[in-house]
């Protein structure tokens, strides 16, 4: 796996703690991945991670962003709510 080399110039608090980044010439996608996913999570992804992200990597703010929020376990309420909320939901099969 390899590691941004801008990733250890960012500031503690702005790490946006993602699990995952894919970047090609004009599409970032960020990942966050969780155990059980929960309503909340998703809202601290949208609120705070992605936030975060754009401000610790401001050369990518041009780019057109994804989001995706993956989960072992996810109700299927909550993944409704996920990609109502604009986000990709990555699950096992049931």
């Amino acid at each position: 796996m390899a590691r941004h080399p801008d990733r250890q110039r960012i500031h503690p608090r702005l790490k946006p703690g993602l699990s995952a980044v894919g970047v090609n010439s004009n599409v970032v996608l960020v990942v966050e991945v969780k155990n059980k996913l929960q309503k909340r999570m998703i809202d601290s992804f949208i609120n705070k991670r992605i936030p975060n992200f754009k401000k610790a990597f401001p050369q990518y703010n041009n780019y057109k962003l994804l989001g995706g929020i993956g989960a072992l376990v996810v109700r299927d309420e909550v993944g409704r709510y996920a990609e109502k909320s604009g986000l990709y939901v990555l699950t096992s099969d049931k």
